[in-house]
Protein backbone atom coordinates (compact mmCIF):
# COMPACT_ATOMS: atom_id res chain seq x y z
CA UNK A 1 0.00 0.00 0.00
CA UNK A 2 2.78 2.46 0.77
CA UNK A 3 4.55 1.59 -2.84
CA UNK A 4 1.36 2.52 -4.36
CA UNK A 5 1.00 5.68 -2.37
CA UNK A 6 4.88 6.64 -3.25
CA UNK A 7 4.52 5.58 -6.62
CA UNK A 8 1.28 7.75 -7.44
CA UNK A 9 2.99 10.99 -5.76
CA UNK A 10 5.99 10.18 -8.06
CA UNK A 11 4.06 9.53 -10.83
CA UNK A 12 1.85 12.82 -10.23
CA UNK A 13 4.98 15.71 -9.29
CA UNK A 14 6.50 13.98 -12.49
CA UNK A 15 3.68 14.94 -15.09
CA UNK A 16 3.40 18.00 -13.46
CA UNK A 17 7.03 19.12 -14.34
CA UNK A 18 6.73 18.12 -17.04
CA UNK A 19 3.19 20.03 -17.75
CA UNK A 20 5.41 22.92 -16.48
CA UNK A 21 7.97 22.52 -19.38
CA UNK A 22 5.56 22.51 -21.66
CA UNK A 23 4.02 25.62 -20.92
CA UNK A 24 6.89 27.25 -20.40
CA UNK A 25 8.94 25.80 -23.63
CA UNK A 26 8.79 28.10 -26.64
CA UNK A 27 7.56 25.58 -29.68
CA UNK A 28 8.65 25.51 -32.86
CA UNK A 29 7.63 23.95 -36.42
CA UNK A 30 6.12 25.14 -39.59
CA UNK A 31 3.95 27.91 -40.41
CA UNK A 32 1.43 25.00 -41.38
CA UNK A 33 1.80 22.80 -38.77
CA UNK A 34 1.63 25.53 -35.85
CA UNK A 35 -0.77 27.59 -37.02
CA UNK A 36 -3.06 26.57 -40.11
CA UNK A 37 -3.46 23.20 -39.04
CA UNK A 38 -5.58 24.60 -36.04
CA UNK A 39 -7.78 26.96 -38.08
CA UNK A 40 -7.86 24.57 -41.20
CA UNK A 41 -11.99 24.22 -40.47
CA UNK A 42 -12.21 27.79 -40.90
CA UNK A 43 -12.72 29.15 -44.12
CA UNK A 44 -10.35 32.27 -44.96
CA UNK A 45 -11.99 35.11 -46.36
CA UNK A 46 -9.46 38.10 -47.00
CA UNK A 47 -5.97 38.33 -46.70
CA UNK A 48 -5.11 42.13 -46.79
CA UNK A 49 -1.60 43.30 -48.40
CA UNK A 50 -0.29 46.61 -47.11
CA UNK A 51 2.76 47.87 -49.13
CA UNK A 52 4.27 50.96 -48.15
CA UNK A 53 6.44 51.28 -51.03
CA UNK A 54 3.09 52.40 -53.14
CA UNK A 55 0.98 53.43 -50.34
CA UNK A 56 -1.27 50.45 -51.45
CA UNK A 57 -3.86 47.66 -49.80
CA UNK A 58 -4.00 44.96 -51.87
CA UNK A 59 -7.21 42.77 -51.11
CA UNK A 60 -7.49 39.00 -51.95
CA UNK A 61 -10.85 37.36 -52.23
CA UNK A 62 -10.74 34.98 -54.75
CA UNK A 63 -10.05 31.62 -53.39
CA UNK A 64 -6.95 30.48 -56.00
CA UNK A 65 -4.83 33.71 -54.86
CA UNK A 66 -5.65 32.76 -51.37
CA UNK A 67 -4.25 29.40 -52.11
CA UNK A 68 -1.18 30.77 -53.55
CA UNK A 69 -0.61 33.12 -50.57
CA UNK A 70 -1.02 30.00 -48.15
CA UNK A 71 1.10 28.35 -50.04
CA UNK A 72 4.20 30.40 -49.90
CA UNK A 73 3.43 30.05 -45.85
CA UNK A 74 3.22 26.64 -45.25
CA UNK A 75 6.77 25.66 -45.15
CA UNK A 76 8.46 28.69 -43.08
CA UNK A 77 9.58 27.85 -40.05
CA UNK A 78 8.54 29.69 -37.15
CA UNK A 79 9.42 29.61 -33.11
CA UNK A 80 7.58 30.92 -30.14
CA UNK A 81 8.65 34.09 -28.61
CA UNK A 82 7.94 35.78 -25.42
CA UNK A 83 8.77 39.21 -26.34
CA UNK A 84 9.05 41.85 -29.19
CA UNK A 85 9.09 45.29 -29.61
CA UNK A 86 6.98 46.36 -31.97
CA UNK A 87 7.39 49.35 -33.94
CA UNK A 88 4.45 52.17 -33.74
CA UNK A 89 4.59 52.44 -37.23
CA UNK A 90 4.45 49.15 -39.36
CA UNK A 91 5.05 49.64 -42.93
CA UNK A 92 4.00 46.85 -44.81
CA UNK A 93 1.66 43.81 -43.25
CA UNK A 94 -0.38 40.83 -44.25
CA UNK A 95 -3.51 40.21 -42.65
CA UNK A 96 -5.44 36.56 -42.73
CA UNK A 97 -8.77 36.97 -41.50
CA UNK A 98 -11.23 34.00 -41.18
CA UNK A 99 -14.96 34.18 -41.93
CA UNK A 100 -17.17 34.35 -38.35
CA UNK A 101 -14.44 34.30 -36.57
CA UNK A 102 -11.94 36.90 -34.66
CA UNK A 103 -9.13 35.64 -35.37
CA UNK A 104 -6.31 37.25 -37.41
CA UNK A 105 -2.89 36.29 -38.69
CA UNK A 106 -0.71 39.31 -38.85
CA UNK A 107 2.54 39.49 -40.36
CA UNK A 108 4.18 42.49 -38.45
CA UNK A 109 7.46 42.46 -40.38
CA UNK A 110 9.48 40.44 -42.37
CA UNK A 111 10.48 37.96 -39.39
CA UNK A 112 7.51 38.10 -36.64
CA UNK A 113 3.98 36.71 -37.04
CA UNK A 114 1.21 38.17 -34.90
CA UNK A 115 -1.70 35.66 -33.95
CA UNK A 116 -4.98 37.47 -32.63
CA UNK A 117 -7.67 35.32 -31.51
CA UNK A 118 -10.50 35.35 -28.71
CA UNK A 119 -10.81 31.37 -29.59
CA UNK A 120 -9.50 29.29 -26.49
CA UNK A 121 -6.10 28.00 -26.43
CA UNK A 122 -2.24 28.84 -26.67
CA UNK A 123 -2.44 30.97 -29.88
CA UNK A 124 -4.27 33.87 -28.27
CA UNK A 125 -2.18 36.89 -28.75
CA UNK A 126 1.10 34.87 -29.81
CA UNK A 127 4.37 36.41 -31.26
CA UNK A 128 6.39 34.26 -34.04
CA UNK A 129 9.50 35.07 -35.40
CA UNK A 130 10.73 33.65 -38.41
CA UNK A 131 13.66 31.46 -38.29
CA UNK A 132 14.51 30.16 -42.11
CA UNK A 133 13.98 33.00 -43.92
CA UNK A 134 12.03 36.49 -44.60
CA UNK A 135 8.68 37.27 -46.11
CA UNK A 136 9.11 39.41 -49.28
CA UNK A 137 6.27 41.26 -49.66
CA UNK A 138 6.82 41.94 -53.08
CA UNK A 139 7.04 38.52 -54.25
CA UNK A 140 3.39 37.77 -52.71
CA UNK A 141 2.17 40.85 -55.02
CA UNK A 142 3.82 39.20 -57.62
CA UNK A 143 2.16 35.82 -57.21
CA UNK A 144 -1.22 37.18 -57.58
CA UNK A 145 -0.44 39.12 -60.70
CA UNK A 146 -0.06 35.84 -62.49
Amino acid sequence: MKISIKLIIIILISITILGFIFLMYPRSGTFETLILNKYKDMNLKIISIKDSSENKLTILEDQRDLNKVINYFNNLNIKEINSFKENSIISDYITFQYENTNFNIRILDDTHVKISSTLPGRHNNQIYEITNSKINIDFILELNKL
